[in-house]
């Protein structure tokens, strides 16, 4: 009678075991599925770059709407030239990029602060140098980076967008 409560108790534990091993293995997974993959953002920063440089802004000049990256090529090359509405290149190109990424990214700080992403920095190095930060710009970032050629005898525009984020 004895040997029999022993193999019960013994056969119990073995259950209880089973379900803690199982109950274990499937906490793992849960957890494991929750991260995020930061390389779709990644590959997103990279295509909403390259799509801002193809934009057509609002900025004519000798009859053409220009684009981001013509506008870009503008500025450097000559600072003081000015769009059919008498804006200087440059203003419109720190105006255009300004749009663009409070219309993708966020409006406000307020707004990114609670998304993913939580702040921006967007740089172009040439000989018109611009920067346009927005949020908290701290923690963890993912990047693109774009050269943008000016002319034949000048280096390139090194365009640089930052996501920070976590």
């Amino acid at each position: 009678m004895k040997r029999k409560g022993q193999e019960e108790m013994m056969g119990f534990v073995i259950i209880v075991v089973l379900v803690v091993i199982i109950g274990l293995v499937f906490l793992g997974f849960s957890l494991h599925k929750k991260t995020k993959s930061i390389e779709p953002q990644q590959m997103q920063i990279e295509d909403l770059l390259q799509s801002m440089l193809i934009y057509t802004t609002d900025c004519q000049i000798d009859n053409e709407m220009l684009n981001v990256r013509e506008l870009i090529r503008e500025c450097n090359q000559y600072p003081s030239k000015t769009c059919f509405d008498n804006t200087l290149v440059c203003s419109k190109l720190e105006k255009t990029f300004g749009q663009i990424l409070n219309n993708t990214l966020g409006q406000s700080v307020g707004a990114i602060e609670n998304a993913f992403v939580h702040g921006y920095s967007l740089e172009i190095n040439a000989s018109q140098s611009m920067l346009i930060e927005t949020g908290e710009l701290s923690g963890n970032y993912f990047s693109a980076f774009v050269p943008v050629p000016i002319s034949a005898y000048s280096d390139n525009a090194e365009i640089t967008l930052k996501c920070y984020y976590g």
